[in-house]
């Protein structure tokens, strides 16, 4: 996927709006940079961001919702 589709990423149902969006691929992209592995994207340049929604839109993230304000992200073998 060169750039992911927002708007196809909430109409599958893998986010409800774009504001959970946001804050999914802020904190996927968070745990990548943190993980101190160097994603690249297709430019060559590093990709959290991308990598994050690309990994969304595939299914691979499971987005959890402890309560009103709280987000948890589960990644691995999500269908299971």
């Amino acid at each position: 996927m060169i750039y992911p589709d927002v708007e196809r990423i909430i109409r599958e149902g893998k986010a409800p709006n774009i504001y959970v969006l946001t804050v999914a691929a802020f904190k996927r992209a968070k745990q990548l940079f943190e993980s101190k592995e160097v994603f690249l994207d297709r430019s060559g340049k590093k990709g959290y961001i991308r990598r994050a929604l690309d990994e969304i839109a595939a299914g691979q993230l499971e987005l959890i919702f402890l309560d009103e304000s709280s987000l948890k992200i589960a990644s691995g073998d999500v269908g299971e």
